[in-house]
């Protein structure tokens, strides 16, 4: 049996984590333990290294300059600094989908309606389009035109809404077994008052 071949694309994981970063780390060793084979696709600013990433995850770097603190201090204007630096990812994650052989099944791509359109359109894998937060509503064209799209959380009520179309919850969950109640404490196990 072929092992189910995912490939997560977020930007940030490698350059800034927030929220939707922690999920999609999270999402691919919950994926791993499963028995699917997961690897990503981040970012790195030009004259930084990346934040460490799991070790256990085979991980692709795009380079990009990463604009967004002087796209802020620039206002309106600025924010056509931000979309170039999103292009430039978006492009550079998009030639190391093309080259992947074996294309994965499913490609997650966190916030970036744009990427995920165009990766639709290619049709090698089946494409997710998650939103950890809510996106701008300058892609509605853009999400409304993806086969798939999912929310986390609060978001998932605000996409429905917004957007009127079907949306995926994918909200994490807690392990039930290690925090059902009798279950000896992780405080009691190191002897820790």
């Amino acid at each position: 049996m072929t092992r189910m071949r995912v490939t997560l694309v977020n930007r940030l994981a490698g350059i800034q984590r927030g929220g939707g970063e922690i999920y999609d780390l999270s999402l691919a060793a919950a994926l791993q333990r499963a028995g699917a084979t997961v690897d990503l696709i981040t970012g790195r600013p030009l004259l930084r290294q990346p934040i460490a990433l799991p070790p256990d995850l085979p991980s692709r770097i795009v380079r990009t300059p990463y604009l967004r603190g002087l796209a802020h201090r620039l206002g309106a204007p600025g924010w056509r600094l931000l979309d170039l630096d999103l292009l430039l990812f978006e492009r550079g994650a998009e030639r190391i989908l093309r080259a992947a052989d074996p294309a994965p099944g499913i490609v997650q791509v966190t916030g970036l309606p744009r990427l995920a359109r165009r990766l639709e359109r290619r049709g090698t894998s089946r494409v997710v389009l998650l939103f950890p937060g809510p996106p701008s509503p300058r892609h509605r064209e853009e999400i409304r035109s993806c086969r798939t799209v999912a929310g986390v959380g609060a978001v998932t009520p605000y996409l429905r809404e917004r957007f009127g179309r079907e949306i995926r919850d994918m909200t994490g969950g807690v392990d039930a077994e290690a925090f059902r109640p009798g279950r000896a404490s992780l405080r009691e196990r190191l002897g820790i008052p």
